[in-house]
């Protein structure tokens, strides 16, 4: 049984990642293949934002759900934060007493333009494809490669200067899942009791199967993001567009039956959960984010982007159900949610999670021929990226400015 992605399996999957994979290090509470952080890189942003300011990006995007925030103390003109998990030792960070607004550029933003998933041959171990008889297999990661190259060229052509975090259907990391082995095996004896670890040769098929699918699931995502995030890190770009596609869950009987629902939202960073802001160094990501103010980028760019998208096709919002995504600016479009990209991406990020693959008007959709032609006709990826491409550009040009 092939499954393509559903909102609850991404949900699950991300948590399993992040609730049970980390280590300690030097005392630290680290995330899964994250780096402990060192709180005094933060020492040049010092001063570069107001207590108001702080609160308020608190309250509104980042911690929306929280009353009080377990590891932060506020003083009177400083915030204490905690750098060791269970431990009092702090980080002091001074505020502004006024706000300090972006130097003015003039000069064209760089966008990155992260085309979701991988595609290719490891479509089927990222749960991110399907066929339906007598039609064409559908590939989440090979659609928002598509995109991707069509949007590039209509920023392009506008004097934009674009970059992909992919170009081909392979990963951006070297690494493969052979090299979670010990880490899955590990991961597989903390969840099921196992007080030593087995010989592979004494679990059963079932167990193999799990454990594979967990060494997959750590190269094909916390992998692979982790080194796109090092790609996008060392470039500096103004801007981070994360393209995807959703899907609905298949029937519960196993068949693969096509779903008479389509919706789409799009993703800001933020509502971190309190046992999220355990790790040091997930809550070291939070206030780094905070500090770059990427939040203001984030939340207006992405605004226009579903602007563009909902003023072409009146199709309904998704609706997220618990705490862990929080509505933005009461627009039923725009959630924040603290995914891995679009924390550890060291750039504001918009993350892009339009229509409904396996739904019966997209399906149809993206069996049409790419690209037609026909002025009656215009093909799914032309229209997703001449959506976002109008997005970006009604963004920049209503603010001169660069964060």
């Amino acid at each position: 049984m092939i499954f393509f992605k559903s909102s609850f399996f991404c949900c699950f999957a991300f948590l399993v990642i992040f609730g049970v994979h980390s280590s300690i290090l030097s005392g630290q509470k680290i995330h899964f293949l994250s780096k402990p952080p060192i709180w005094e890189d933060l020492d040049p942003l010092q001063k570069t934002i107001t207590k108001k300011e702080f609160v308020r990006a608190l309250k509104t995007i980042y911690t929306p759900n929280q009353t009080n925030w377990d590891h932060i103390e506020l003083g009177p003109n400083y915030a204490d934060i905690r750098k060791m998990y269970g431990k009092e030792i702090f980080y002091r960070l001074h505020f502004s007493d006024s706000s300090q607004n972006a130097v003015p550029n003039k000069k064209k933003p760089f966008i990155i333009l992260d085309p979701g998933h991988i595609g290719g041959e490891f479509a089927e171990m990222e749960f991110r494809h399907f066929q339906i008889p007598g039609y064409r297999q559908i590939r989440e990661g090979e659609i928002t490669l598509n995109i991707a190259k069509i949007l590039k060229k209509k920023l392009v052509q506008a004097g934009y200067r674009v970059e992909l975090t992919r170009t081909d259907n392979q990963p951006v990391t070297e690494q493969r899942p052979k090299d979670f082995e010990k880490d899955a095996l590990e991961w597989f004896c903390s969840e099921y009791k196992f007080k030593t670890l087995p010989k592979l040769e004494e679990l059963t098929r079932k167990q193999h199967i799990i454990i594979e699918n967990r060494k997959n699931l750590l190269f094909y995502r916390t992998a692979e993001i982790h080194a796109r995030a090092k790609f996008i890190h060392q470039k500096k770009p103004d801007l981070v567009i994360c393209l995807h596609v959703n899907a609905a869950p298949w029937p519960k009987d196993g068949t693969q039956k096509l779903a008479n629902d389509n919706h789409m939202h799009f993703l800001v960073n933020g509502t971190y959960l309190k046992k999220e802001l355990h790790y040091d160094s997930i809550r070291y990501h939070m206030i780094y984010r905070i500090l770059r103010k990427f939040s203001s980028r984030e939340i207006e760019v992405t605004k226009n982007i579903a602007f563009e998208f909902v003023k072409q096709k009146t199709i309904r919002p998704f609706v997220y159900l618990g705490k862990y995504a929080s509505s933005v600016d009461k627009n039923p479009y725009i959630w924040s949610r603290n995914l891995l990209a679009n924390r550890i991406y060291d750039a504001p990020v918009s993350y892009l999670e339009p229509f409904v693959a396996n739904g019966k008007d997209t399906f149809e959709w993206l069996n049409e021929v790419e690209n037609s032609e026909s002025k009656d006709s215009v093909s799914f990826v032309e229209f997703y990226s001449q959506n976002v491409a109008q997005g970006i550009i009604e963004y920049f040009n209503s603010n001169q400015s660069n964060h």
